[in-house]
């Protein structure tokens, strides 16, 4: 594809984030294409730094993704914030350096040849990351890029696939739950949706773990599980169950 159709395409996508954000996130394709062609768009890189405007209105983006009640997360505005930071932050990683071949690949980044369920893993750990306060986003990252690969590729597999159909947690599991670090802070947090919440997200986690091909594998993903903070631990869990 030309230079100039490449653009032309982009532009088009662009435009849809902008005018329809909703037909946006419902079209996996587009978003998967929409990545692809900010990582080849020669103008973009062309750019040395993204202008102050566009750094202010991405923190104050930012600062709405930690907080899950607010504008970015919730109501009519939901489906553009999330849109408007996808191409902010398109931007801003356009104007960066590229990193040298002996750096570590970090858990988002886009490889050329991607596929559509890398990229939509790609996504949803983007999500993840979004949650957790900006202290700890290094640490959970570092933690898990020093999984067995088993468990990595596991993960990005589930993270990418559509949520199961699940039951909702009963209430004495929802109690028992309750009872927990975790159950403590996010059961009020969701509110009267703890119970299907509870039931897709352990539905998710059996479904991860059976993806893994033994149980050693098995016994790897579950501590780490069990080892992530609760701002981490909250972070995943939304994504997970939202």
């Amino acid at each position: 594809m030309t230079d100039d159709a490449a653009g032309t395409e982009l532009a088009e996508i662009q435009r849809t984030l902008r005018d329809a954000p909703d037909e946006y996130w419902r079209d996996k394709d587009m978003q998967g294409r929409f990545l692809v062609l900010l990582g080849s768009d020669s103008s973009a890189k062309q750019r040395v730094a993204a202008p102050a405007t566009e750094v202010r209105e991405r923190r104050e983006i930012e600062k709405q993704m930690g907080n899950l009640s607010s504008p970015y997360w919730k109501g009519p505005d939901s489906a553009r914030l999330r849109a408007r930071y996808l191409e902010l932050v398109g931007g801003a990683a356009a104007a960066q350096p590229q990193a040298s071949a002996d750096q570590e690949k970090p858990l988002l980044a886009i490889p050329k040849g991607v596929t559509v369920i890398e990229l939509a893993a790609a996504r949803t750990a983007a999500d993840v990351l979004a949650v957790v306060p900006s202290g700890a986003r290094s640490s959970i990252e570092a933690g898990f890029n020093e999984l067995p690969a088993v468990v990595r590729m596991a993960c990005r597999d589930e993270l990418a696939t559509r949520r199961p159909a699940a039951p909702p947690a009963t209430p004495e599991e929802l109690a028992d739950f309750s009872k927990t670090p975790r159950g403590r802070v996010l059961v009020p947090e969701w509110g009267s949706s703890a119970g299907p919440r509870l039931g897709r997200l352990r539905a998710r986690l059996d479904r991860f773990l059976a993806r893994l091909p033994d149980e050693a594998a098995k016994e790897v993903a579950a501590n780490w599980l069990r080892r992530l903070s609760i701002a981490e631990a909250r972070a995943v869990f939304h994504v997970l169950t939202s």
